[in-house]
């Protein structure tokens, strides 16, 4: 019985040594879980920081966008009038084209009539 007592104690003092090496290796495991939950916590926050400056830099885009689409949205006006003003411009030069054509067809016309009394006119003074 005693021997039964010593063995009873001696298991008693194996398993306390192994409930404080596992209650140690639980204090080690927490702790540096511990460590890592704080470096996750800066960089998480760090994460945060940096979220907030691209959303500002996004909005900042946004509203340039916005500036940027209205002064395209005036150029293209600007353009299309442009262009309209190319085209009338267009149409009036071929319009004087066409006048000045006319104009030199009717010329040349009243000169060869010109020509041709000019002709008769000598004629008519060799005759004489």
């Amino acid at each position: 019985s005693i021997k039964t007592l010593e063995s009873s104690i001696l298991e008693n003092e194996d398993d306390k040594l192994a409930m404080a090496a596992t209650i140690g290796s639980a204090l080690l495991e927490n702790k540096f879980l511990k460590e890592q939950l704080t470096i996750v916590e800066n960089k998480l926050a760090c994460l945060q920081c940096k979220l907030a400056s691209n959303e500002a830099k996004i909005e900042g885009m946004a509203e340039e966008e916005e500036t940027f689409l209205g002064k395209i949205e005036t150029l293209s006006q600007k353009l299309a009038e442009a262009e309209a003003q190319i085209e009338k411009e267009k149409k009036n030069v071929m319009e004087i084209q066409n006048l000045s054509e006319d104009h030199d067809r009717k010329q040349e016309h009243i000169i060869e009539k010109y020509v041709t009394k000019s002709r008769d006119l000598e004629k008519q003074l060799l005759v004489l």
